[in-house]
């Protein structure tokens, strides 16, 4: 299993956050992961409609987000800050 923002490996007792919670999360500037930016970017596309592309994605997502703990903690700070 693997975290679904950092893609770092974790087990079945990873924290989740509802997929309202997550899209508050990005609201808040949390949750783009630079690897998944790049990824989109090697395909040729900009930079900004890159984070557009995964951003409009990810708010579409229904289902729980799977964290590690360290993307958990840093949701944690965002949504206290």
């Amino acid at each position: 299993m693997l975290c679904d923002v950092c893609n770092a490996t974790v087990d079945s007792n990873a924290p989740r956050v509802s997929a309202d919670t997550f899209r508050l999360l990005l609201d808040c500037g949390f949750g783009l992961n630079e690897t998944n930016v790049q990824m989109v970017m090697d395909g040729g596309v900009p930079r900004a409609e890159a984070i557009a592309r995964l951003t409009a994605a990810y708010k579409t997502s229904q289902s729980d987000w799977v964290l590690c703990d360290v993307c958990f903690q840093k949701a944690k700070s965002n949504i206290t800050s």
